[in-house]
């Protein structure tokens, strides 16, 4: 569901190359020439009205339309008896993102989110690291985001990446929202940024987690604004450890290479390990193997496609002009997600991210907008709809004549 961007620069380049899992059989979007375009170009069946289409012999959607209509369609689907897949965030609110939770609940399907981050190469291995124990006791996160503001839109990427390493329920965020002093006018309002007004905005949240870790979450859209760049940041702190790496991969601009830093503490003194990326010899499409933590014993990531005859990513499409090294890790932590959720459909096994962490990840960004708010810290899980989800609840109803749920 939804022929947009998202839709032909990422998944379904990806989805048609997982043969041995799926089949790609049918495209949907409200847009004929789009919806006929993707048709003709996967050699599938077309169709812009959505009950036509779920009436057909599918098990699974993908709902790849803007944020705001994730809930409905994703309900739409589920009772329609398809296993569902939404791209994030899961949806524009809590009580939206709950509709669409129980919709799949009682439809007895699966619910599968696209938060593509923690499948990211050095994302996987910075979590498989930090949940090892190598690190020692988890005791901060930090992750910054120099190219976006707080949006829901990025914000529960940088969520997620903060949560992973920690493997804990957060308690608490206390949080400062701000609108940059640059001299421009704010975006005007669109589709994409639909209820959301936090896109161009600063925003840092100290999140507080069960057992004492502490994590910072800060977006500061200097990109934006300027030709200046700063890179991307993240650290995760242990008794025993630190891993950081200064580069995550990212749609624009076109950046360097990043380079990840593993030390451990040893006798008191700090001992550099080495991280190494392995690359196949030959083939087609994305060609890392595996990176690799050479600790004793090593800790690897390795790709999803290792060893699976046939299965190959196809190169950057024409549709995302992406950064090549860009290209291959959003497709391989993609062909992570599908792959997972196939799995997930036949065999009952839990989904790669699943609906109820994605929903902590919107959470933690609708409790960051509560405390700048309020002024003070906000105890989680949050009670009640809070007044920036009645304010989008609010402009749903007079976009549309009636409200989201």
């Amino acid at each position: 569901m939804g022929c947009g961007g998202i839709a032909r620069g990422l998944h379904l380049p990806v989805i048609s190359a997982l043969r041995d899992v799926l089949e790609l059989v049918a495209v949907c979007d409200k847009d004929e020439a789009r919806a006929s375009q993707a048709g003709r170009k996967y050699g599938v069946e077309y169709f812009t009205d959505l009950e036509r289409m779920l009436a057909q012999d599918v098990e699974a959607v993908s709902v790849l339309t803007h944020a705001y209509t994730h809930h409905t369609l994703g309900r739409a689907a589920a009772e329609s008896g398809k296993h569902v897949l939404v791209e994030k965030p899961i949806a524009i609110t809590l009580p939206c993102a709950d509709w669409l939770i129980k919709a799949c609940e009682k439809g007895k399907v699966v619910l599968e989110v696209a938060e593509n981050y923690p499948f990211m190469p050095m994302d996987a291995l910075i979590n498989e690291v930090s949940r090892s124990g190598r690190l020692g006791k988890v005791v901060a996160v930090y992750v910054r985001d120099d190219l976006n503001g707080i949006s829901l839109d990025i914000g529960v990427h940088r969520f997620s990446q903060l949560r992973q390493p920690i493997q804990s329920r957060p308690l608490s965020v206390t949080a400062t929202v701000k609108l940059p002093g640059f001299e421009r006018d704010e975006l005007a309002m669109t589709d994409r940024r639909f209820g959301e007004r936090f896109d161009t905005y600063w925003g840092r949240s100290l999140v507080e987690f069960e057992g004492g870790a502490m994590g910072v979450c800060e977006c500061f859209p200097l990109m934006r604004a300027t030709s200046l760049w700063a890179p991307d940041y993240r650290r995760v702190i242990g008794s025993e450890g630190i891993f950081s790496d200064d580069l995550w991969p990212n749609i624009f601009p076109t950046l360097p290479e990043g380079h990840a830093k593993l030390h451990l503490l040893d006798d008191r003194r700090w001992r550099e390990v080495a991280v190494e990326k392995v690359e196949a010899s030959a083939g087609p499409g994305e060609s890392l193997e595996e990176v690799i933590a050479h600790l004793k014993p090593p800790i690897a990531w390795e790709s999803p496609l290792k060893g699976r005859r046939g299965v190959h990513l196809p190169p950057c499409p024409e549709e995302m002009a992406w950064p090549g090294s860009s290209w291959g890790a959003w497709a391989i932590a993609e062909a992570t997600i599908y792959t997972r959720f196939a799995r997930a459909v036949r065999d009952g096994t839990f989904p790669a991210y699943g609906g109820e962490q994605a929903r902590l990840d919107l959470e933690l960004c609708i409790a960051t907008y509560e405390s700048e708010r309020l002024g003070r810290p906000i105890r989680l899980p949050l009670k009640g709809v809070t007044p920036h989800e009645k304010a989008v609840h609010e402009e749903f109803r007079m976009r549309y004549g009636h409200g989201p749920l």
